[in-house]
């Protein structure tokens, strides 16, 4: 998703089901950044990633964001309306970082984006874009672990 001198993001781990996606947003800082960042008591390593956020643009115009945004509490009992973007939990040392993200319903054919920035302006936004099929091929490959009664 983005590159500077010190630190890259990526979307590591993808996988599709037929209700939606599981991915994780994954920094990394460049190796010579490491010892520097273990002893810079002004910037701690815990939280260079925490202000980061996503967005998701789709085909269609439809976007979705981990700006600002919780996860209903009712998700037990009723669904959010898709698109839905959720992420839980984060964490990481001064080698990186990963913070598990859920997709809510399955993009529409054609483009999918994905978008990344710092508010703070570290990195001004930067991101990729992917063809939806292959996300869409591999949901409709999904295989039923455990049937509803």
């Amino acid at each position: 998703l983005a590159r500077t001198d010190t630190d890259a993001v990526l979307v590591t781990d993808l996988r599709a089901y037929p209700t939606g996606l599981e991915f994780a947003l994954t920094a990394r800082p460049h190796p010579d950044q490491l010892q520097q960042r273990g002893h810079d008591p002004d910037r701690p390593h815990r939280y260079m990633y925490r202000d980061l956020w996503l967005e998701l643009r789709f085909a269609d115009g439809q976007t979705a964001s981990t700006r600002l945004r919780s996860w209903p509490h009712t998700f037990e009992t009723k669904q959010p309306d898709p698109p839905f973007l959720y992420y839980h939990g984060a964490g990481g040392s001064e080698r990186g970082w990963r913070s598990p993200h859920w997709l809510w319903g399955l993009p529409p054919p054609g483009p999918l984006a994905f978008i990344c920035q710092w508010p703070a302006g570290q990195h001004r936004a930067s991101g990729v874009q992917i063809d939806a099929s292959l996300v869409l091929e591999a949901a409709g490959r999904a295989a039923t672990v455990w049937p509803t009664s």
